[in-house]
C-alpha cells in the first residue's frame, strides 16, 4: 500500500477527487492536513472517503512537534506540501525529511523573472531547496519558475491541478445557448468590467439581440435591459447545470497563476475567451480552435475577440465547443495520480 501524506492550506473539491483517485485505482492510504476549513471558499468538506485510507485533520492548532508525530506514526513514502509559505509545515519537513520519504513541493506560480522572483529564486536555491526531493507543477510558466529555483528537469512532474471531470461532464448540444458565463470573485485582479462594458458596447447592435452575459460570484441581482445576470457562488453541480446553458466561458483576468475552472469548463466543452495572462490557457487554449486569446489591458482587442465569439455562426461556435471538450483531456485524475507516483515507482 502506497502512503501519502498531504500538507495543504484548505481542502478543495479537485484535491477530494484526486485523493478518491488515488485511493480507488491506485491503493494509497492518505493522511490530509487542512490549516483552516472554508477560509478562503466557500466549499465544505462532508468526508464520506473510505475511514480505513483516508484521515482528515484540520491543524489549525496543531503545532509542528503534533504533526510530526502524526506523520512518523503514519510512516508515508510521499509527503506533498503545496507551499513554502507556511512556518508550522515548514518546520515539520526539517524534523521528518529522510530517504525513505520522498518531498514533494506544489506550484503554481508563474515565472514573470522579476528582480524580486530572481532573488526569491537565490535564497530557495541556497537555504530551502535542499528540503525537496521533487516540485510538482500545473503548467508551462510554473516549469519556468520550478528550473529557476533550482529544481533539475528530473526533479518536476506535471499536472498538479485537474477538474473533477465526472462532475464537469460534457453533455450534447440539443439546443445552442448563446450565453457567456464568467465564474469566479468580484474582484479588481479578476478584470471583470472589460466583459460587462464590452458586452454593453456590443449588444447596442441588434444582430447580437440573442445574446446574453452570466456573471457569477456576487451578489444576487435580476438581469438588467443589457442582458447581464448575476449570481452568487455557486456548488459545482448548480454550476453544471448553468454551463448546460451557456456555449461560452470567459475568464478576463489582469494576472490568474493557473484558474483550474478554464479546465472546468473545458470539460464541459463551452468555447473560451480567455487572457493570456491565465496560466491554465497554455493547456486547454489553442487560439482560434476553441475560442480566443486576448491581453487584458487592451479593451479593442478584447471587444474585437469578444465579437468574433459572438458573430460566429452556429455550426462555427460548436466546433469550438468540441474543440474544447477534445482539449480537456490533456489533463485527467490519471495523469495527475500517475505523475504523482512516479516519483517512487
Amino acid at each position: 500500500m502506497i502512503k501519502i501524506v498531504f500538507l495543504y492550506t484548505e481542502i478543495m473539491p479537485y484535491t477530494v477527487a484526486m485523493c478518491k483517485e488515488l485511493i480507488s485505482e491506485n491503493n494509497a492510504s492518505i493522511l490530509f492536513f487542512s490549516i483552516q476549513e472554508g477560509k478562503f471558499s466557500k466549499f465544505s468538506f462532508n468526508n464520506n472517503l473510505d475511514p480505513k485510507r483516508f484521515e482528515y485533520v484540520v491543524a489549525e492548532n496543531l503545532s509542528s512537534n503534533d504533526i510530526v508525530n502524526k506523520i512518523r506514526v503514519f510512516s508515508p513514502s510521499i509527503l506533498f506540501i503545496s507551499g513554502w509559505g507556511h512556518k508550522s509545515y515548514n518546520n515539520t519537513l526539517s524534523k521528518i525529511k529522510n530517504n525513505n520519504c520522498k518531498v514533494v513541493i506544489g506550484m503554481d506560480t508563474q515565472w514573470s523573472g522579476s528582480i524580486r522572483q530572481c532573488l526569491g529564486s537565490l535564497y530557495f536555491r541556497f537555504f530551502l531547496k535542499k528540503r525537496y526531493d521533487f516540485c510538482w507543477v500545473s503548467g508551462y510558466y510554473q516549469y519556468e519558475l520550478a528550473r529557476a529555483i533550482g529544481f533539475k528537469r528530473t526533479q518536476i512532474i506535471k499536472n498538479l491541478y485537474c477538474a473533477d471531470l465526472e462532475k464537469f461532464k460534457h453533455k450534447e448540444i440539443s439546443k445552442l445557448h448563446k450565453n457567456i458565463i464568467y465564474v469566479g470573485r468580484i474582484a479588481k485582479e479578476k478584470n471583470i468590467n472589460l466583459l460587462i462594458d464590452s458586452f454593453k458596447e456590443l449588444k447596442v447592435d441588434s444582430k447580437y439581440e440573442d445574446w446574453t452575459l452570466t456573471i457569477v460570484g456576487g451578489e444576487k441581482k435580476s438581469v438588467n435591459n443589457k442582458g447581464i445576470s448575476y449570481l452568487p457562488f455557486l456548488s459545482q453541480e448548480e454550476l453544471s447545470v448553468i454551463a448546460q446553458k451557456s456555449s461560452v466561458f470567459c475568464l478576463p483576468s489582469l494576472f490568474e497563476p493557473w484558474g483550474l475552472v478554464v479546465h472546468e469548463f473545458t470539460a464541459m466543452g463551452l468555447a473560451l475567451l480567455v487572457s493570456e495572462k491565465v496560466g491554465a490557457s497554455t493547456e486547454f487554449m489553442i487560439n482560434g480552435y476553441n475560442g480566443y486569446l486576448f491581453n487584458p489591458l487592451d479593451r479593442k482587442e478584447f471587444t474585437i475577440q469578444l465579437e468574433k465569439i459572438m458573430n460566429s455562426s452556429d455550426s462555427e461556435l460548436i466546433e469550438m465547443m468540441n474543440n474544447s471538450k477534445k482539449l480537456s483531456q490533456r489533463i485527467s485524475l490519471q495523469t495527475t495520480s500517475a505523475n504523482l507516483l512516479s516519483i517512487i515507482r
